[in-house]
């Protein structure tokens, strides 16, 4: 039997002698794993899901943020259980970082996440706020490429005076799904 270039599906050459069940189910079976393929990739089930469990103090300057507690695991991350993630295999991350601050007169915020030291690096990602009073959203999200074995961690940046997270009703969140290979 001849086959396609890029899948393999097979299919009756022209000097192939006739067998219909023969050659259906060859080509069954191979658009069954070439199918099996694409949706391991697009359904990795890598990743995971962690909340803050209190509110935490942010000095000025850049803080790595805490989260207490998983809301969702998958295998391929694991979590130092604390504010520390490492990625198991390479590949495209999707990667969302959220808190909620009580924002002081002349506080700006802005959160950042990334691998190494994460915070405003070359390869991470960064969203920046500026406020003047009241309590305020601040979140990050976006897609990375990481290696396998890279951590990633979430900042809060504060410019100006000493302030705690906001944890009534909205825990600090951190999502990381790997979304390709």
């Amino acid at each position: 039997m001849a086959a396609t270039p890029r899948y393999a599906l097979p299919y009756a050459g022209i000097t192939d002698a006739p067998h219909g069940p023969n050659q259906e189910q060859a080509l069954a079976v191979a658009t069954e794993t070439a199918l099996g393929t694409l949706d391991d990739y697009v359904h990795t089930g890598i990743g995971g899901e962690y909340k803050s469990s209190a509110a935490q103090s942010m000095a000025t300057g850049a803080t790595k943020l805490n989260f207490g507690a998983t809301v969702k695991t998958a295998a391929g991350i694991t979590w130092n259980g604390s504010n520390q993630f490492t990625v198991l295999s390479s590949g495209i991350y999707s990667i969302f970082a959220y808190v909620k601050v009580p924002v002081g007169a002349g506080n700006s915020f802005g959160v950042s996440v990334g691998p190494g030291s994460g915070y405003i690096s070359g390869d991470g990602m960064y969203f920046p706020e500026n406020f003047g009073s009241s309590t305020t959203d601040v979140n990050c999200a976006g897609t990375i490429w990481l290696d396998a074995g890279a951590t990633i961690s979430a900042y809060v940046y504060n410019n100006n005076a000493a302030v705690n997270t906001n944890h009534a009703g909205r825990p600090a969140l951190f999502r990381v799904w790997k979304t390709g290979a």
